[in-house]
């Protein structure tokens, strides 16, 4: 994987009042904001070492600049397709913008030799950028490597033992940036060469789930339902809410019933047969919403809301507490494991099944591109 040295700009925190408040908005007024002058270039390309810790844990990163080649050739494998209208919309912001404010999230199998070289430049030098959010209690701490013999060697580390990668997150960004280019080719010789992107390797990051909660009303009676899970599956009432324990197990909430469901291995056997892996997501949407409740359309349907993973079990109870008609849906994560494999496999995983921690903000690192 060829990385790079990249010219970025970072924020002036004196000038933000609430850095809460003013990231959250950021994608919606970055052009107004950075015509007050609150963002500063950086003298010197680099690479950043790049630390986010929450309550629970501290990931390590960097961001670097990647040919956009390596994601022309496959390089850098989707496990996702992106939809024409986004890819619009990004192409016309980033145009606005001028900028790209926020990076596409890589990840690559760990490497011992990188994470020492993480590890020793959090250790030896002070965050040029550090950005507390109180809300979420996290700190975004950034770390500037310029010295030329720490940038020769993480790139030799990438280039050996870095092959490819998997976006985690930002497969409509990174299309929308390699249409730019195509469109406008006098970009590559400003800059554009090469794309501010975040890397975290697989033991930096948390896959979790992608629960959500269907409307059962007018669709059918709960208890009815309940029987047509028997029909794929062991379904038992169980006394506590919890999350599932393992691949294949589902938990349902349907009132103030808690359900524990696994499929029949039949089932999954025929899944694997077919896509040479059974997601549970996959198997939830072919024999519920589609062949029990006639709901096709799983991406728009109004019926389902979307919980995110990070929000997990306590977000699925509140809103079924809240709404008898709803069912409450919870699955167990992705491994990293399978993940990667339908990737390599060029194979697409089922739409909103996977939701990535650490989640990155818009605006604490920007790459400008001339107009």
């Amino acid at each position: 994987m060829e990385i790079k040295p990249f010219r970025y700009l970072l924020p002036d925190l004196k000038k933000i009042e609430k850095h809460e408040s003013f990231f959250n908005k950021l994608k919606e007024n970055y052009t107004l904001q950075a015509s007050k002058k609150i963002f500063h270039p950086v003298k010197e390309a680099g690479i950043i070492v790049y630390r986010i810790r929450t309550q629970e844990r501290e990931f390590q990163g960097l961001l670097a600049g990647v040919n956009l080649e390596e994601y022309l050739t496959g390089n850098i494998k989707k496990h996702e397709n992106t939809l024409l209208t986004q890819e619009e919309n990004m192409i016309a912001l980033t145009l606005e913008r001028n900028a790209i404010i926020k990076p596409v999230l890589l990840c690559y199998p760990p490497e011992d030799e990188i994470v020492n070289f993480i590890h020793h430049q959090i250790h030896e030098r002070e965050p040029n950028l550090s950005v507390h959010f109180p809300k979420s209690e996290q700190t975004h701490d950034f770390y500037s490597v310029h010295e030329e013999a720490d940038i020769h060697r993480i790139q030799k580390l990438f280039e050996k033992k870095v092959p490819s990668a998997y976006i985690a997150d930002g497969h409509h960004r990174m299309a929308a940036i390699s249409h730019i280019v195509e469109s406008r080719p006098n970009l590559l010789e400003k800059g554009l060469d090469h794309i501010m992107c975040a890397f975290f390797s697989f033991d930096q990051l948390s896959i979790l789930p992608y629960n959500r909660v269907v409307d059962l009303e007018k669709l059918i009676d709960p208890d009815e339902l309940v029987k047509m899970f028997e029909s794929f599956g062991k379904i038992k009432k169980i006394d506590e809410r919890r999350e599932p324990a393992k691949a294949h197990e589902i938990i349902l909430l349907l009132g103030d019933r808690t359900f524990r469901f696994k499929w029949h291995k039949k089932v999954i056997q025929q899944a694997e047969h077919k896509n040479g892996i059974a997601f549970d997501i996959d198997l939830f949407n072919d024999y519920i919403l589609h062949r029990t409740l006639d709901i096709h359309d799983v991406r728009r349907d109004p019926r389902i809301k979307y919980i995110e993973g990070i929000k997990g079990i306590r977000q699925v109870s509140k809103q079924v507490d809240q709404n008898s008609h709803l069912m409450g849906v919870c699955f167990y994560p992705v491994h990293h494991k399978d993940f990667k494999k339908t990737a390599d496999h060029g194979k697409i995983l089922p739409p909103k099944s996977t939701w990535f921690e650490p989640r990155i903000r818009n605006g604490l690192v920007v790459q400008e591109f001339p107009a």
